[in-house]
């Protein structure tokens, strides 16, 4: 069958399922409004991202299911679990009564600071992803559980609206949490409380998110270049390190269009010119760049070997791109994941199962031999085929990895991104 057949299909069956289907809530038009005047279309009718030939909504719902099972956690089960110890049980005195937290521990090995949290820890980030799976799966409840739990632990960071990057369970203290904010787990608390607001109509949820989005302007956007602080802390004001995997245009898009005080547009464009200068310059985009784009070590020291590399950060870059091209048919998004999709099908030999667990930035020189199948690098270079209908023979053998593959065991950042990444290429990403 012709290429361009299979996609107008594949188009057809997305604007059916979303219409009629009762596992989809969102209402709507797939990718948005493919062609409209949103802000960065190209306003020429086309669908802002393809989609694989057939779309696995319900393997998605099971991955959910699978994923909900292990990593999503209430207070009332969280109870439940620690109920025979009277140690345990003094840890819910400052409790957040019907939250929901995003489990980030395993094996009682969670640490903050080098000390030990009886395996009882969160991280940010989880809220932030917790809370965009649980919309675009629309599961309000889900949903409201853990953005109590984020509102409980903006409290708790002090006098901002962020939270710290990392938590104890359903308790707080200065000495136990993970010190400052992580930026881009606040860019998604808000832009998923801005979608709720949307699809449900809590004016709250709206409040929240610009609260949210008015410390992130303030505290963790660099005045001179609006370019992406990782964090509000010193640490990070101070250094000129950037994490390519921060930049979400869709928030600040969201931002601006509910928030009219400061000049959320400059920051997109300023981030999208960065990162354009990083993709045009090196193979896919590394981990950390300096303010030139130039492969650079954070100084947290969380990655010395690895920060030259497309790797555990860089692998959410294509969920923000394709994520913005869907909504918005961004041009500059379109050009950057092409780039990217030529590269690693060109690696690759075309088969996904091939994707390694690591890329240079650099043109010269070898790729590292693959020493393992990561599923976090394979859904994400997968998502790269989603810009273009040349690529739907790499989609639809991506899909049989991002949809058919069951989660089980315990991997939270491998998990956590084959959920997004699934509901995101199986058109459940509808905008409300």
């Amino acid at each position: 069958m012709d290429k361009k057949v299979v996609l107008f299909c594949a188009f057809l069956t997305l604007v059916f399922s979303c219409s009629n289907s009762p596992n989809n809530n969102n209402g709507g038009e797939p990718g948005g409004e493919p062609g409209g005047n949103e802000p960065g279309g190209n306003n020429n009718n086309e669908p802002g991202i393809y989609f694989p030939g057939e779309l696995k909504t319900q393997a998605i719902n099971s991955r959910y299911n699978e994923w909900k099972n292990i990593y999503y956690r209430t207070i009332e089960q969280e109870r439940e679990l620690n109920q025979e110890t009277e140690t345990n049980k003094s840890s819910f005195e400052n409790e957040a009564e019907g939250s929901a937290r995003i489990r980030f521990d395993k094996d009682n090995n969670c640490q903050v600071n080098g000390e030990s949290l009886d395996g009882v820890c969160t991280v940010s980030e989880g809220i932030g992803y917790g809370m965009l799976i649980t919309f675009f799966q629309g599961k309000e409840e889900d949903f409201r559980r853990l953005w109590k739990y984020s509102k409980f632990h903006q409290i708790a960071a002090g006098t901002d609206h962020l939270m710290n990057w990392k938590l104890r369970t359903f308790v707080y203290g200065p000495n136990k949490d993970g010190a400052g904010s992580a930026t881009d787990a606040d860019l998604d608390v808000a832009t998923a409380l801005i979608l709720g607001y949307r699809k449900w109509g809590d004016q709250e949820m709206l409040n929240n998110a610009l609260q949210i989005a008015k410390d992130i302007y303030n505290l963790e956007i660099r005045d001179n270049n609006k370019l992406i602080m990782p964090g509000n802390t010193p640490m990070w004001k101070n250094a000129d390190s950037y994490n390519p995997s921060y930049f979400s245009p869709v928030a600040f898009r969201l931002f601006a269009e509910y928030d009219s005080e400061r000049d959320w547009n400059s920051v997109l464009n300023a981030n999208y010119e960065w990162l354009e200068n990083i993709s045009a310059n090196g193979n896919l985009v590394p981990d950390w760049t300096d303010a030139n784009g130039v492969p650079k070590a954070p100084p947290n020291g969380s990655a010395p070997a690895t920060y030259r590399q497309y790797n555990f950060e860089s692998v959410r870059v294509p969920w923000r791109l394709a994520w913005d091209q869907a909504w918005y048919n961004e041009p500059r998004a379109k050009t950057i994941l092409i780039r990217f999709a030529d590269f690693v099908i060109d690696q690759t030999g075309g088969n996904p199962a091939n994707i390694s667990n690591r890329y240079n930035y650099s043109k010269e020189g070898s790729q590292p031999n693959k020493t393992s199948n990561s599923l976090a690098h394979q859904v994400s270079l997968c998502a790269t085929g989603l810009a273009s209908p040349d690529y739907i023979d790499w989609l639809n053998a991506c899909n049989n990895i991002v949809a058919d593959t069951q989660i089980t065991g315990y991997s939270y950042f491998h998990h956590i991104l084959q959920l997004m990444y699934g509901q995101l290429i199986n058109g459940m990403y509808v905008k409300p």
